[in-house]
């Protein structure tokens, strides 16, 4: 069980009735606990890491099947360090090329436990823009552009709605982590997706008993102007609702 958010800076981020300046970049989290449901009694492990760099200018995180993750994402990698254009069809292409397979294109068809999510956020150096895209097995891969938040995983709608309560409350806060009037990536988003990493896995425990599969450490990158830079929990204070 799994849950990976990712955040694109930016003015979809604005709450209501305030006019920030949004530092540009990507933040992508996920949790650490890979489990084995339906393998025995083979324990889990929490040092997983389900998002990381792929390349100078790409950060991932996937949701599902890590055999399946693991072959898209080294093959992605080797796609996008060679590749000279970033434009959304350039992208596109990469990312149907990891179909050529015939057994990886029939993956979608395969029962519940083969599928895979997976969160790609690039940073196209000739441009300098960020963009951040969901695909999924269960479309081929077909690239979801997304804007502001995306959330995947077994839960990751707990992600979803802690984001939506947060914004419409971001100014009561102790901890705003929209303060302004510049909203930097590193003092304010990075928190921000902690605390809702940390919630999500909270509230999945209290509903749901299922804290014993999801969990584990938290790992976070960022993608920022300058590259790609891993950040540790303890670098942040956490926010309090």
């Amino acid at each position: 069980m799994t849950v990976v958010v990712a955040l694109k800076s930016g003015d979809y981020l604005q709450p209501r009735g305030r006019l920030l300046q949004f530092e540009p970049g990507i933040v992508m989290a996920g949790d650490t606990r890979l489990s084995y449901l339906g393998r025995g009694n083979r324990p889990a492990e929490d040092d997983h890491a389900k998002v990381d760099s792929i390349g100078d200018f790409a950060i991932a995180g996937y949701a599902g099947n890590r055999d399946i993750a693991t072959s898209v994402l080294s093959r992605l990698e080797g796609a996008i360090v060679r590749a000279e254009d970033f434009s959304p069809r350039s992208i596109a292409s990469i990312a149907q090329s990891m179909l050529v397979d015939d057994d990886l294109r029939n993956r979608h068809l395969q029962p519940k436990d083969r599928q895979v999510q997976i969160l790609l956020g690039i940073r196209d150096p000739k441009t300098k823009n960020f963009v951040l895209y969901e695909m999924a097995t269960d479309n081929g891969f077909e690239l979801q552009p997304r804007d502001g938040m995306a959330a995947i995983g077994s839960h990751g709608h707990y992600v979803k709605e802690m984001f939506d309560k947060v914004r419409r409350i971001a100014a009561q806060l102790p901890s705003d982590p929209f303060k302004g009037p510049e909203v930097t990536l590193r003092e304010n988003l990075a928190p921000f997706v902690w605390f809702l990493l940390d919630k999500a896995i909270e509230t999945a425990a209290e509903v749901e008993g299922t804290g014993s599969l999801i969990g584990g450490g938290l790992h976070l990158v960022v993608l920022h102007s300058r590259g790609v830079e891993a950040m540790d929990p303890d670098d942040n204070v956490r926010l309090r609702l």
